[in-house]
């Protein structure tokens, strides 16, 4: 943290849609008078057409091209390439990731950063 800017916070969730989309709306928008909040994203056939509005303006929603609901090892190296640059151009105190594919690719890419990563299931299957 640079000055006397707010601390920058960087989500990433692979599916921004059903409860996923109320929690993060919910938090984010909760959160923006005392950080910089940015959320790297994809968008499914749940997210409503209109989620920017759902937000606040301040803050940042980044399209994360290559999140897919895939095991594809090849998309799982394109999407964890997609976070570091990201992150390296936000350059976040704290990354907090969401849903199990994002969770996975990115405390093995965010397993050597300064800033903490945090993750939190998104899913009853694993709350069992």
């Amino acid at each position: 943290m640079k000055g006397n800017s707010k601390p920058r916070l960087l989500y990433f969730i692979e599916a921004m849609g059903g409860g996923v989309f109320t929690y993060i709306v919910d938090l984010a928008n909760s959160l923006v008078d005392d950080w910089d909040v940015y959320i790297g994203y994809a968008v499914r056939n749940q997210t409503p057409q209109n989620y920017r509005e759902y937000f606040d303006e301040r803050v940042h929603l980044i399209k994360v091209k290559n999140f897919a609901r895939s095991t594809s090892i090849t998309k799982a190296i394109k999407a964890g390439k997609e976070m570091k640059m990201i992150a390296g151009a936000i350059q976040p105190d704290v990354i907090h990731l969401h849903s199990s594919i994002v969770g996975a690719i990115g405390r093995v890419v965010f397993n050597n950063k300064k800033a903490p990563v945090f993750y939190t299931p998104r899913g009853y299957s694993f709350l069992m």
